[in-house]
């Protein structure tokens, strides 16, 4: 699954094929100081909680990765230019915590209450798939800068250039 914004609308993709849209021609804002949470959607109250498998979480600022039909992803996502938060869930030694793989290496943290459990069965990269069971377990992301969704430029590290990193391949 994907979600894009490009000339102000949102699409969503399932398995490369466009499944929905709507219109959003303002900012999306995020609240300077508040974590950016992946499967949770408020968390000043009244939450709602995603249920899900993770595999593969990749956001990018400055680009719509996706703006006609595509195959579906046959490898791991790498880091990119534009990528500020790269996640694998593979070689996860404790389901509280997971390494970033971009160029930002931050460490996120899931909800410690329900921490996610791991999944070999679902995982179609690198072995491992995180599952959240929904009410409260959600990954939490420190604020940064560079999680800014409404950046129009490419976002940069400060003091360092932008280089690509790959990431092993996988047996």
């Amino acid at each position: 699954m994907a979600l894009t914004r490009a000339s102000g609308t949102l699409q969503v993709w399932v398995n490369g094929a466009a499944k929905g849209s709507a219109s959003f021609p303002g900012a999306i804002t995020h609240t300077p100081g508040q974590p950016l949470c992946l499967g949770l959607s408020n968390t000043s109250g009244g939450a709602t909680w995603l249920e899900a498998y993770f595999d593969e979480v990749r956001i990018t600022t400055g680009v719509a990765r996706y703006t006609a039909g595509f195959a579906a992803p046959s490898s791991a996502f790498e880091d990119y230019v534009n990528t500020v938060l790269l996640l694998h869930f593979d070689k996860v030694t404790n389901t509280l915590y997971w390494a970033d793989s971009s160029r930002y290496a931050r460490r996120v943290t899931c909800s410690p209450s329900f921490p996610a459990a791991l999944s070999s069965t679902v995982s179609k990269f690198g072995g491992y798939a995180a599952y959240f069971s929904g009410s409260p377990a959600y990954m939490n992301v420190a604020d940064a800068p560079e999680l800014n969704l409404a950046r129009t430029t490419s976002p940069s590290k400060a003091g360092s250039p932008l280089p690509l990193r790959r990431r092993a391949s996988h047996p």
